[in-house]
């Protein structure tokens, strides 16, 4: 009787295994590639494909004419030259020579481009508060063209592409430092002082050194007066590791700095 209890266990389980695989093959063929943004015409893969294989899902057919590389993009439709490619619903370039549907975008097929900058592409509609008992108070701010108004004027810098911060912070730091938004390098300057006393073989000034009064005032001097800042918002969640903080969380951080960019 144990024997053969064992061995409906050990059948039982087996199905489980077996059932928890299939469903796992299921998921991860479903994982398989990525569409962004339902206006996007081209399609990520989220790890190797191959030429021939084929790319399904409602009323989407395809089949891959080329090999495509884990986080490259491949068409969804045949593009001629010229023809736009749109990914997170902007545009990100176009076709320097026809792409067929299928075929990965690289860069011998693709030419960078991005759509005309426009401020406020909606327009936001609320209910103001009763705000009589203000009416005559001030703030120390400015009025933009089209009425609305801000206490400050800053640049903010947002990769779309994650895997790109470590660039972004090379940008930064040479911004910062030339633009005049850089802290004042203190430290910095109290190890070359060191330094320089090592050199010249100053080893009792060493142990006796005092650093010199430096301000925190005393960083560049600022190029632009009506700039009173650069934001560089980076993380180091990787390529679309999060879906929720790459999208959502990013959503609401923008958000947040337009509000307080506005009171």
């Amino acid at each position: 009787m144990l024997k053969s209890l064992l061995k409906k266990v050990s059948k039982g389980m087996c199905m489980m295994i077996l059932e928890s695989a299939n469903k796992q093959q299921l998921f991860n063929l479903k994982k398989r590639w990525l569409r962004i943004h339902p206006a996007d015409n081209v399609l990520v893969a989220l790890t190797d494909l191959h030429k021939g294989e084929e790319i399904s899902w409602e009323d989407f057919h395809c089949t891959l004419v080329t090999n495509v590389s884990a986080k490259h993009k491949f068409a969804m439709t045949d593009l001629a030259v010229g023809d736009k490619i749109i990914m997170y619903s902007f545009l990100i370039g176009r076709a320097v020579e026809p792409i067929r549907q299928g075929e990965t975008i690289t860069t011998r097929n693709l030419r960078h481009d991005t759509s005309e900058f426009a401020y406020q592409a909606a327009e936001f509609k609320w209910t103001p508060p009763d705000i009589s008992k203000w009416r005559e108070r001030t703030f120390l701010g400015y009025q933009r063209s089209d009425g609305q108004v801000g206490t400050g004027n800053y640049w903010l810098v947002i990769p779309m592409v994650f895997c790109e911060t470590r660039n972004v912070n090379v940008i930064k730091q040479a911004f910062e430092k030339e633009l005049g938004f850089a802290q004042p390098e203190i430290y910095r300057h109290q190890v070359a002082d060191l330094v320089k006393l090592y050199q010249e073989g100053r080893q009792a000034e060493i142990e006796n050194y005092q650093s010199k009064e430096m301000s925190h005032a005393t960083g560049e001097k600022k190029i632009f007066d009506n700039i009173d800042g650069i934001k560089f918002l980076t993380h180091e969640g990787g390529c679309g590791g999060t879906r929720e903080d790459s999208v959502g969380g990013l959503g609401r951080v923008v958000v947040a700095h337009r509000v307080l960019e506005q009171h």
